[in-house]
């Protein structure tokens, strides 16, 4: 049996591919398969893909979204291990050998990543809270030891685990696929593991280059606000949505938090009202409360110890 199937999805990829190829081919001291599905590119990427990896790509006729191009790669799937891999990621020849090693080593965890540095040069550490626990939590607790989620660019997963939680959920079409694979795993009694040795550089939104910053962040949201969907009660993402205005109409001009710079701010705002003009719901009350005395617990928290209590907020 194959160790490992490495699955891709490429939108607009042209432009990374060889350098993706050389780091593929340099892999050493594991058995592995490269899946390519591409979603409607009209850059010249299935015809790269031709030439260096023939008979390896499903291309799809329409951008039917990240999620669901997974999915086909998952259907010819054989390794008993899935990297989802960004095709615009590098790394050295290791990489695949060191997550396949932690996953046989460490039976206890089904999910790992490893050390992710994004293009604008800052670490992705591991985070240990989920979207919209600035709010409302999900789990309990401040101080949290537990790996919640790790950056979907690259993340290797048991196939038998993937097969016990359906595959990722097609409600994501973009973001935070990653982030709720996690929370099932996490759900059904495993754990999620890093592996700091073995390390990605992701370059990050490459298929996004005609959108302005303001859009692929709204993209970005729309992944958060999806997340919410799912794991929130109906009336609490309607009051999380009124409230996530109000922080973008008072934080403008004093906002200090990472990621609430003004263009992260436009985009909140705008994902939040399109998504009450087409959920007409109430404010809920109670819910609202909860979600100020959050707030409130946080400053407190801030205060106390200078750092910022969340890392994903």
């Amino acid at each position: 049996m194959t160790d490992v199937s490495i699955a891709i999805v490429t939108y607009h990829s042209a432009l990374v591919l060889d350098a993706l190829t050389q780091d593929l081919r340099a892999q050493r001291d594991v058995s592995y398969e490269v899946l390519f599905t591409d979603n409607g590119s009209t850059d010249g990427t299935v015809e790269t893909l031709a030439n260096l990896w023939p008979g390896r790509t499903e291309a799809n006729s329409t951008n039917l979204g990240y999620t669901a191009a997974q999915r086909q790669n998952l259907a010819r799937a054989t390794g008993r291990y899935v990297l989802f891999l960004n095709p615009d990621t590098r790394f050295d020849a290791t990489l695949v050998k060191q997550l396949q090693h932690f996953l046989d080593s460490y039976p206890e965890f089904a999910i790992i990543g490893p050390s992710v540095q994004e293009g604008d040069g800052v670490p992705f550490a591991p985070r240990r809270f989920y979207p919209g626990e600035g709010m409302l939590p999900l789990l309990p607790g401040w101080d949290r030891d537990e790996i919640a989620w790790v950056n979907g660019c690259c993340l290797m997963i048991r196939r038998e685990v993937l097969d016990e939680l359906g595959g990722p959920d097609l409600r994501f079409f973009l973001y935070q696929e990653e982030t709720d694979l996690c929370w099932r795993a996490r759900q059904r009694g495993h754990r999620i593991g890093w592996c700091p040795a073995a390390t990605v550089r992701h370059q990050g939104k490459h298929s996004q280059a005609e959108l302005n910053r303001v859009e692929k962040l709204r993209l970005v949201y729309q992944g958060n606000v999806c997340f919410w969907e799912k794991h929130y009660a109906p009336e609490a993402v309607a009051t999380m949505m009124r409230f996530q205005l109000l922080l973008c109409a008072v934080l403008p001009a004093s906002a200090s938090l990472p990621g609430l710079h003004s263009e992260a701010l436009r985009a909140r705002a705008g994902v939040c009202r399109d998504w009450l003009a087409a959920n007409r719901r109430a404010l809920h009350w109670p819910t609202a409360m909860r979600i100020i005395a959050r707030q409130f617990a946080l400053l407190w928290r801030w205060r106390r110890s200078r750092v910022f209590p969340l890392d994903d907020y």
